[in-house]
């Protein structure tokens, strides 16, 4: 009978320590600037359906820096495409691309209709805290970036 109690304590005493040791992870309808303006370092998937398609990433934030791994379908066909936004400043690039874009993140809104995200669409996502890595951070040095002309 004391032996049976003592497994039941050290399986309880487990199971509460995995759970105080798993990050709390929260599902919340954000977007791009509300994860951006929150200032909370944070690692967030999320997901949103388009007309054409559906859209799946993966956000990381850290103080003002953000890096956003997004895959979209449209019509059968996926395309990886990333953002980085640094010193208010979004990088934004497509796999296999050697060009990308340099936007201010005030002139987003604009770009937005050169093909750019709209860093305002609400989406479901995931969000826990992470392991802050500054290499998430870092632009990639096989991709020229441009600044792209916006009114």
């Amino acid at each position: 009978m004391k032996l049976s109690r003592l497994w039941l304590v050290a399986g309880t005493l487990m199971i509460t320590l995995s759970a105080c040791g798993a990050p709390a992870t929260q599902k919340v309808q954000t977007s791009l600037n509300d994860l951006l303006a929150g200032n909370t370092s944070q690692k967030c998937t999320a997901t949103y359906d388009k007309a054409n398609g559906q859209v799946n990433g993966t956000v990381y934030v850290m103080a003002d820096k953000m890096h956003v791994d997004i895959t979209s379908t449209a019509q059968g066909k996926e395309t990886q495409s990333h953002i980085i936004i640094l010193k208010k400043i979004a990088y934004l690039w497509l796999d296999g691309m050697t060009n990308g874009l340099e936007v201010p993140t005030a002139k987003l809104a604009a770009a937005t209709r050169s093909g750019a995200p709209d860093m305002s669409t609400k989406m479901s996502a995931t969000c826990g805290a992470w392991p802050e890595d500054d290499s998430q951070f870092v632009l990639p040095s096989t991709v020229t970036f441009r600044e792209i002309p916006t009114r």
